[in-house]
C-alpha cells in the first residue's frame, strides 16, 4: 500500500475547526486510524460535513 498516508496535522485541524463536542477524539481518531492517498479541498470539507452531521445526531455513535 505504498502512497498512503495519515492526515497532517493542518487537515486534522481544518475539519475539526468547527466542532464543540468531542473533539479531542475526533483528532485522535483522525491521527491514528485514518490512511488516505491523496486528499483534495473538496474531499476535506466532505469530511467536515460528515463529522458536523453525526455530532448533531442525538445518539452519537459508539465510535465517536
Amino acid at each position: 500500500m505504498s502512497g498512503m498516508r495519515y492526515l497532517t496535522n493542518d487537515e486534522i485541524n481544518y475539519v475539526t475547526k468547527d466542532i464543540k463536542g468531542k473533539k479531542a477524539e475526533i483528532k485522535n481518531i483522525l491521527k491514528t486510524k485514518i490512511k488516505v492517498y491523496k486528499l483534495t479541498k473538496k474531499d476535506l470539507d466532505k469530511l467536515k460535513k460528515t463529522f458536523q452531521k453525526l455530532l448533531e445526531e442525538k445518539h452519537i455513535p459508539r465510535y465517536l
